[in-house]
């Protein structure tokens, strides 16, 4: 069964490397972005700020790897540690709170909310 989604969960697709599988393009440089990222600047009045890599999971076969960094809670970052920059990076209207790699596929479950 299909699941209906609002527009608020479908999220904006920032950057998408079609090229990263290509075994002879291993400069490092990650390709720049079409758009600036939602940026929250951390409240550095409390004792311990979230800063920086809040959240990580490693898809099953270590072929990518997903990250949110805390000063960015509406986007997801899918990295190719071979290629040491990222594939994708996807943007929400709301903050993302977790996500999990499928065990039998590179398929990435993302849960969002308010």
């Amino acid at each position: 069964a299909e699941c209906e989604h609002d527009n608020k969960t479908i999220p904006t697709l920032l950057l998408q490397d079609k090229n990263h599988e290509k075994e002879n393009e291993d400069s490092g440089n990650a390709p720049s972005l079409p758009k600036t990222v939602k940026i929250v600047k951390p409240d550095l009045t409390k004792y311990n700020p979230r800063i920086g890599i809040g959240s990580i999971a490693w898809s099953s076969e270590s072929e990518y790897f997903a990250t949110r960094n805390d000063n960015m809670p509406h986007t997801v970052w899918i990295w190719s540690p071979t290629h040491r920059k990222p594939v994708a990076v996807l943007e929400f209207e709301t903050r993302v709170f977790s996500f999990k790699w499928d065990p039998a596929r590179p398929t990435l479950a993302i849960a969002i909310g308010t």
